[in-house]
């Protein structure tokens, strides 16, 4: 990668990490001392359940974060899915 892009890429997200302080109260991908990066479960629940402010933070299509919420809840779900209609959902949003 160039140092220009490098550049570019950084200051990207490092707004995001600050939108998602400010609009969230969430650390994201930053380093805690002896704990690794802050990014876990409750951050990710809160990067679903608040597709607008996600969607608005990070350029993503609200439509399909709230997608990828429905396929991703699917997937660790314990309830039998119907495996076709499962299918065509997620190929229609990829």
């Amino acid at each position: 990668m160039r140092n220009v892009d490098r550049t570019v890429k950084d200051a990207h997200k490092k707004e995001m990490q600050e939108k998602f302080r400010y609009h969230m109260g969430y650390l994201v991908d930053a380093l805690k001392h002896s704990l690794g990066a802050t990014t876990d479960v409750n951050t990710a629940r809160a990067f679903f359940w608040n597709p607008v402010i996600t969607s608005l933070i990070t350029r993503i299509d609200e439509i399909l974060i709230r997608k990828l919420c429905v396929v991703l809840t699917t997937i660790v779900c314990e309830h039998e899915i119907h495996t076709r209609k499962f299918k065509e959902f997620c190929l229609a949003t990829a």
